[in-house]
């Protein structure tokens, strides 16, 4: 899935929120969407990441707060895999 969304993403614009660390490995620009409370209020939080922070997030997705170095591994992983536009699963 992740492939053909990046195949797609080629010609034209594709927006696609997930939870899914091989999807989100994919993306050229990376987006966190959070909810924050804020004096009794909810509010929606958009940041953008970058570097580092795009690799702690996808090592989260992966294992939720239980990052370690092998998750950080992973997701560096999954970005390379991403960025260099390879198969994802070779058998």
């Amino acid at each position: 899935m992740a492939e053909k969304l990046k195949t797609i993403a080629r010609s034209c614009q594709v927006i696609s929120v997930t939870h899914a660390p091989v999807i989100a490995a994919f993306a050229d620009q990376h987006l966190k969407i959070s909810k924050e409370e804020k004096e009794g209020r909810t509010f929606t939080v958009i940041r953008k990441l970058t570097g580092d922070q795009v690799v702690l997030e996808l090592s989260r997705m992966l294992t939720g707060d239980q990052v370690s170095e092998v998750t950080l591994s992973q997701a560096k992983e999954l970005l390379k895999m991403g960025n260099d536009g390879n198969d994802m699963l070779q058998i």
